[in-house]
């Protein structure tokens, strides 16, 4: 449950609420029964509390849709941005161990296929076999690696 502070008070019905009131004592037993209302979330104390505890639940099942609809937006932002790689009609991924290249010119070739630049290519051969093919952990696919460091501001 939200807080009651994610919704607004509607103030001027508080007031009215809150003005009719003929003595202190009515008034002091009805804040009483408000907190109380709100406190054990007990729309059944007060009516005003009620209203006030089903806006929280509203805003609770609202933010929490949006909430749900921004991750789903960002797992399709994130799929649709995902490049497939294929070789010898083979679907190449994240997860799929690409044997590492044996040579530089492996390098150029899958650089040329998909229209990357030669200097890319060259510099990403010196930096990974320098490196043993190790950025953040071994490199599995290092066809991907290519792509995504191409993408990058490194060369």
């Amino acid at each position: 449950m939200r807080p009651v502070g994610t919704v607004q008070l509607p103030v001027a019905k508080f007031a009215l609420l809150v003005s009719a009131f003929k003595s202190d004592a009515e008034l002091g037993l009805w804040i009483r029964e408000f907190t109380k209302s709100l406190a054990y979330t007990d729309p059944s104390i007060n009516d005003f509390a009620a209203e006030l505890l089903v806006n929280v639940d509203e805003y609770r099942i609202t933010k929490a849709d949006a909430m749900r609809d921004s991750r789903r937006n960002k797992k399709v932002q994130d799929a649709d941005t995902s490049e497939t790689i294929t070789v010898d009609g083979e679907i190449i991924n994240n997860k799929t161990k690409v044997p590492l290249p044996q040579d530089i010119g492996e390098v150029y070739s899958f650089g040329a296929m998909k229209k990357i630049s030669e200097s890319t290519c060259h510099q990403f051969w010196e930096i990974n076999s320098k490196n043993n093919w190790q950025f953040k952990g071994k490199i599995r696919n290092w066809m991907g690696a290519l792509i995504q460091f191409s993408k990058t501001d490194q060369v």
